[in-house]
């Protein structure tokens, strides 16, 4: 016997409020995906997130910690397990973070020169 429209049709809340403190992907209709721990739902379908981590496009965005989206942006939320956590969640080096640490690295390196400078400078004078 064939399963009517109605049949088939599964109320979200107890998946919502089961999903309440395990770590979630939340795409929006534009796009863009934001996973974190799911803190809260309201009546409205709003979700709260905690240590909220921005993709898009695939791309890690950054940390944006804790969230409210508002549900008539979202397209779908879904649990993620360990195995995806680590796998499809693993933060790729974005070019501007690359830039940044290659910045960064290039900056110590020239504080520690002119710092082994200065300090050859020191003892040229105290010889003096």
């Amino acid at each position: 016997m064939a399963t009517s429209f109605l049949e088939r049709l599964v109320n979200p809340k107890p998946f919502l409020n089961e999903s309440v403190g395990q770590v979630v992907v939340v795409k929006l209709k534009w796009g863009m995906e934001y996973k974190g721990t799911l803190k809260a739902v309201d009546h409205y379908m709003n979700f709260q997130l905690a240590n909220t981590e921005e993709w898009v496009e695939g791309s890690f965005r950054g940390n944006l910690g804790e969230v409210l989206i508002r549900c008539n942006n979202v397209l779908y939320l879904r649990n993620i397990n360990d195995e995806e956590i680590n796998q499809e969640y693993s933060k790729p080096t974005t070019a501007s973070e690359q830039h940044l640490t290659n910045t960064s690295e290039n900056n110590q390196d020239n504080n520690q020169e002119y710092q082994q400078e200065s300090n050859e400078q020191q003892e040229g004078m105290e010889q003096d």
